[in-house]
């Protein structure tokens, strides 16, 4: 059973989306910001459910999610 403040497919979506977006609109360095930083924390396995399952990983919650992409843009 999918847990409670868990994401699925759509949160990392959105963040994709909102990169292409500002990506389009000329603001190269802040679509590559939030890239880099989804794909950072993915690669330190801080993913929520539905990626962790596939991953055989322990996921993190939505919250902890975002935190973490958060985190790793100011880095």
């Amino acid at each position: 059973m999918k847990p409670k403040n868990s994401a699925n497919s759509s949160a990392r979506n959105l963040e994709l989306k909102s990169a292409m977006m500002l990506e389009y609109i000329g603001f190269n360095e802040a679509a590559n910001l939030i890239t880099k930083a989804l794909e950072k924390t993915i690669a330190d396995k801080i993913v929520t459910y539905d990626l962790a399952r596939h991953m055989g990983i322990e996921p993190v919650r939505t919250s902890e999610f975002a935190r973490a992409i958060m985190e790793r843009m100011e880095e």
